[in-house]
Parts: C-alpha cells; sequence; structure tokens
C-alpha cells in the first residue's frame, strides 16, 4: 500500500473557515531588492551566512565517508556522512595555503581529503590529522587545527547547513519553526526517494526564482490549467510564520472531499517556503523541491528536485537518478529600468532537451 498524507490533528489551513490572505494589503517592491549589488553582499553576511539552507538529500550520502560538495554566494562547504550515522560540515579550504580539498570534484567517498598543494591531510570532520614535515612547524600552530566547522543537521530526508558554525546557529528544528514542522512532517519525507534532480545554471537573482514559484496567479497564462484549477485556485489560503509561508489550494478533483473532512493534506496542494530559499511544493503522491543557490547578484544554481514514495517506484519500474544536467532552460531576469518599482522576471522551459513534461512552463514575455 502506497502511503498517503492525512492531517491529522493539525491545524486546518484549507476551506471556508480558514482566512485566506494576511492582513498586509498591497505593496510594491523595488527592482534594486534583486539588483543591487551592495544588497547582495549585506545578504551574503547577514542571511546567507546566518541561515539553515538545503545542501543536499540524505539518500546522496548513505554510507559513512559519502561526501558532497556545497557551493554556493562565495562559499565551499564539504557535507560529508560520519561513522555514526550523523552529518558533518566544514570549509572546504585548507589551512595551510587556502587551496580546496576536493579538486575538481564534487562528491565521493572518502575517509580522508588530501590537499593537492602540499599534502595537508583531513578527516570527515575537517580536522587536521596529517601535515608533511610535520617537525619544521610550530606545534602550537598545528594543536587542533581544522577547516572552520558549519553546522548541520537532517530534517525531512534531507541534510541541512548553516555557515554561522555549531556554536552559533539555532537547532534546525528552531529555525524551521512549530507551524513548518509539525504540517510538512505529515508527508514523511524521510521515506521518499528522490528520483530526479535537475540543475540548471541560470543568470537570475535567487529571490526572483523563490518568488516565481510561490504564487498561483500565474498558472492559468503559465500553465494553461484546466478553467476547474483555476477556480479552485481562487480558494487558495495564504499563511505567513515567522520568516517562513505556508500556500494551500484545492484539488479541483477533490473539493467535495476537502469540504466534508477538511484535509488538505490529502485533498489539497500544499506549498511550503523555508526561508531564505528552499521551496517545497507536495502533491499527496510526490513532493518537488525548488532551491536555487545564490552564486553571485544576478545568477543562481536552480536545482528541482522530484520526490516520489519508494513503493510507486517499484511499481511502476522507475529507477531513481542521483543528478542530471540540461541546457533547455532559459531564464530572463529583467528588471524594468524604467519603473524602478516594478520588477519582471520568467523562467523558460523547453521541451527540447526532454526536459519531463511535469516541468514544462511556457511564458509569454
Amino acid at each position: 500500500m502506497v502511503f498517503r498524507p492525512t492531517r491529522g490533528d493539525a491545524p486546518p489551513r484549507l476551506g471556508p473557515t480558514v482566512q485566506q490572505l494576511p492582513a498586509l494589503g498591497g505593496s510594491t517592491v523595488s527592482a534594486e531588492v534583486y539588483r543591487d549589488p551592495a544588497r547582495f553582499e549585506l545578504e551574503r553576511e547577514h542571511v546567507l551566512r546566518a541561515s539553515w539552507m538545503i545542501a543536499a538529500r540524505s539518500s546522496e550520502i548513505p554510507n559513512p565517508n559519502d561526501w558532497v560538495l556545497y557551493e554556493g554566494h562565495g562559499e565551499t562547504v564539504i557535507v560529508s556522512r560520519q561513522a555514526d550515522g550523523s552529518v558533518a560540515a566544514f570549509h572546504n579550504v585548507c589551512q595551510h595555503r587556502g587551496s580546496t580539498l576536493t579538486g575538481a570534484a564534487t562528491s565521493g567517498c572518502d575517509p580522508r581529503f588530501s590537499c593537492p598543494w602540499h599534502g595537508w591531510t583531513y578527516d570527515t570532520r575537517g580536522l587536521v590529522v596529517g601535515v608533511p614535515e610535520r617537525e619544521d612547524f610550530d606545534p602550537e600552530h598545528l594543536d587542533g587545527l581544522r577547516s572552520p566547522a558549519v553546522a548541520a543537521d537532517e530534517w525531512g530526508g534531507w541534510g541541512w547547513i548553516n555557515l554561522a558554525g555549531p556554536d552559533q546557529a539555532p537547532a534546525l528544528s528552531e529555525w524551521l519553526g512549530a507551524d513548518i514542522v509539525s504540517d510538512l512532517a505529515r508527508f514523511q519525507m524521510d521515506d521518499m526517494v528522490l528520483l530526479d534532480k535537475l540543475v540548471y545554471d541560470v543568470p537570475v537573482n535567487y529571490k526572483a526564482i523563490v518568488d516565481g514559484f510561490n504564487e498561483v496567479y500565474h498558472v492559468t497564462a503559465l500553465h494553461h490549467v484546466p478553467a476547474t484549477f483555476t477556480k479552485a485556485a481562487r480558494d487558495t489560503t495564504f499563511h505567513l510564520t515567522g520568516p517562513d509561508s505556508m500556500m494551500f489550494l484545492p484539488r479541483p478533483d477533490r473539493r467535495e472531499q476537502l469540504q466534508a473532512t477538511g484535509d488538505h493534506h490529502r485533498n489539497g496542494i500544499c506549498h511550503y517556503v523555508i526561508f531564505p530559499n528552499s521551496v517545497i511544493n507536495n502533491n499527496p503522491d510526490q513532493i518537488q523541491l525548488f532551491h536555487p543557490i545564490p552564486r553571485g547578484r544576478p545568477h543562481s544554481l536552480h536545482l528541482l528536485g522530484t520526490h516520489l514514495r519508494a513503493e510507486q517506484c517499484r511499481r511502476s519500474r522507475l529507477r531513481p537518478v542521483r543528478q542530471q544536467g540540461s541546457a533547455a532552460l532559459v531564464a530572463i531576469a529583467n528588471s524594468c529600468r524604467r519603473r524602478p518599482l516594478c520588477v519582471r522576471s520568467a523562467i523558460k522551459f523547453t521541451t527540447e532537451h526532454g526536459i519531463p513534461a511535469k516541468y514544462f512552463l511556457q511564458s509569454r514575455m
């Protein structure tokens, strides 16, 4: 039997008795939020280096010594599976001359990392465990030396990191908050299989990508959904919880069941935004992660992951794919220079390179 999530004792989030919109009123957003280089540097310092962010699917590092590389906003971090099953992370920087430890590799299974420049060796937690000609160095300089640690933890089947470090970062559960944890956990995402991981290198500010996936107004013109979906989408509810948000819309074919049960997990589409850059879109039988990793002010590495139940993969004889890339994504972020309070951005998908139909978008600029 394939697992289907239910609301259980979670609060109702969708239906005639639920407030649709937060009492915020209308607003405009300056284009400088997306294109100002000084603002991006402030975000790097105060947001991106202080927030919990998804670094990998836990299944990508299943065994001890497995590791993956996280690269974004000027940082490069090794995330590795430990012998006790936990995850650890540290900066991919040799403490001798600043060389990276992994070379051109972005993943692997290694109990040690050796700097290619002078051969300094690090363990899977970032501690210096080998120095050629050690006697030529001041012992005080080498005592306890390590690559700076990055906070690491797991939740929902993902490995998360926080660049503030283990001593400064809040607990991951505290960062996610009770509302997100209680509602999103109903999907039991730990048990899901990463089926697709599409990776796109796009000249778009990461916030424009998050914004684009965080509203339902576009579905009629962009996705060409049937009228029944457009009608159902008008009953979407939006909830703010700390810096995060949740959006719920009824599935057109399940509106009667939703009215009878109030179960938005089983009868709706559940959409979660975890600050600053994780968007998780959930149907009862699959979830998608939209995850733009900032590389620069107008530059992001956009990851789209599709996750299914293991039983569904076995029944359909689907084989999980660890990673695949495509040149088919054309991204345009066009900040209106003549109207400083207007930002236009669009992400176009094509099928020229075999992108699955579930990712197909048709954009009208």
